[in-house]
């Protein structure tokens, strides 16, 4: 496996941030390093963001006439081959 190119920042952080880290890592064990804490928090907050983003966009897509016009579409153009591969 390839090595992870790491870059150092400095971020100012709140001393409740710090203490949630550092008790986090040190009490709670819940990473190996408080850089790896932080690290796995942004990429989960990230995430979150992410399906929180995709989840707009299909509520927007269920109420779009033509999305909906296109599934339909798709949906008679492809019911017997739909049939056929759960017949197995």
């Amino acid at each position: 496996m390839p090595a992870i190119t790491k870059t150092k920042r400095t971020y100012n952080m709140s001393t409740t941030a710090v203490d949630l880290v550092k008790h986090s890592v040190e009490v709670l064990h819940a990473a190996p390093s408080q850089d790896s804490f932080v690290e796995d928090a942004i990429i989960s907050h990230a995430q979150r963001l992410r399906d929180a983003e995709e989840a707009r966009l299909w509520r927007q897509a269920a109420s779009d006439p033509v999305y909906q016009a296109e599934v339909q579409a798709l949906d008679i153009l492809f019911a017997d081959d739909d049939l056929h591969a759960w017949e197995d």
